[in-house]
């Protein structure tokens, strides 16, 4: 009964782990033309604002085959904001431009929040994308990982 058991215990444990490791959603994916395409939620770090991004495919700055061009907006904490991303399919290296954003005042903790994640989103260096998550990392001053979940 014992042996019994354990081999049920054996292959139920191996039928768990393999399905947690074919998972798509934790699949790092290349950056390609479309495949980062769509809109995102800011989820970490967490705040109390609703921080949105959108990421639209840029063909008009695609100049070379491997090179991957996209134009970001969204909402922060107070204001609409834009830029573009830059990278190519050969790594996970990207640039951010400069952040655009209107000009509207809100709360001094909103508005320091908006400058904080400005700053970060600018310092972007790498990316990491996945079918519910993109995450781009943060290098310089302050280091650190900005997360997003796909909305669908």
């Amino acid at each position: 009964m014992k042996l019994i058991l354990t081999l049920v215990s054996a292959i139920l444990f191996m039928a768990a782990s393999c399905n947690r490791q074919s998972s798509s959603d934790s699949t790092i994916k290349p950056l390609s033309a479309t495949n980062a395409a769509g809109a995102y939620k800011l989820v970490q770090p967490a705040s109390n604002y609703e921080v949105t991004l959108l990421v639209t495919p840029d063909s008009a700055n695609t100049e070379a085959q491997n090179r991957i061009a996209y134009q970001i907006s969204g909402r922060s904490s107070v204001n609409q904001y834009f830029g573009a991303i830059i990278g190519t399919t050969a790594s996970d290296q990207v640039q951010v431009s400069a952040i655009g954003s209107t000009k509207m005042a809100g709360p001094p903790e909103a508005m320091q929040f908006e400058a904080a994640y400005f700053k970060k989103l600018q310092a972007v260096k790498r990316y990491e994308l996945t079918d519910s998550q993109l995450r781009l990392f943060v290098e310089g001053e302050t280091p650190g990982v900005l997360v997003y979940e796909k909305e669908k």
